[in-house]
């Protein structure tokens, strides 16, 4: 009975532990993971403010402000593991009768192109994650024809994306370009409303998980 019951003991407590082990392990959910890195595809509709005024009077939309009533920006960019983004985009707009446009008031119809790339990142690296918002901040270069005048530019930008699942989502931004030809031309800020969608996405454990 003695060589039996011993195995047998010894069997059970292994048994328990193990049982027991299983009941402390934390249960993982979809919250527990994020994505850490991705391709980001954009389309979605931009403004110009191209006044002369800069950033001196940022709210004049009826005077100020040029949109398309149709889809005219568009992007592809690659997001790494260390929260820094590579983007370019393309961006078309018109600058209407009638708006302000270099200090003057407009009085035709004028085509606006722009091309861009910038680096951008994620503001949550330094703030924690929050899941479904993703501030951030970037700089690049670009080159603009508007006005009927060609410029290259430096640029800066600040915006902020709202996901809405793993793959949809919007992005908020504004972007101030500085001209490289500061005899012709004025600096000019761009803002950007677009539905993102993400792919190709690698997923890490976030720090609950």
């Amino acid at each position: 009975m003695k060589s039996f019951s011993s195995p047998f003991l010894i069997l059970f407590g292994l048994f328990t532990i193990s049982i027991t082990a299983q009941e402390e392990l934390p249960v993982l959910t979809a919250k527990d993971s994020m994505v850490v890195s991705s391709w980001v595809f954009g389309l979605g509709v931009n403004a110009v403010d191209d006044a002369g005024s800069e950033f001196s009077d940022l709210t004049n939309f009826s005077d100020n402000w040029n949109m398309v009533p149709h889809p005219s920006r568009i992007s592809i960019g690659k997001y790494f593991k260390n929260g820094l983004g590579l983007e370019l985009v393309g961006s078309y707009n018109k600058y209407q009768e009638g708006k302000v446009i270099d200090g003057l008031v407009n009085t035709e119809e004028k085509d606006y192109y722009a091309g861009d790339i910038r680096i951008n990142y994620d503001l949550n690296k330094i703030l924690g994650e929050t899941g479904w918002f993703d501030p951030y901040v970037g700089v690049g270069a670009g080159y603009t024809q508007a006005n009927e005048q060609g410029r290259g530019t430096y640029n800066a930008n600040v915006g902020f994306r709202t996901w809405f699942s793993d793959n949809w989502g919007l992005d908020f931004s504004s972007t101030g370009k500085w001209t490289m030809n500061k005899e012709n031309s004025t600096n000019h800020i761009q803002h950007a409303k677009v539905v993102d969608y993400k792919f190709k996405a690698e997923k890490g454990f976030s720090l609950k998980g």
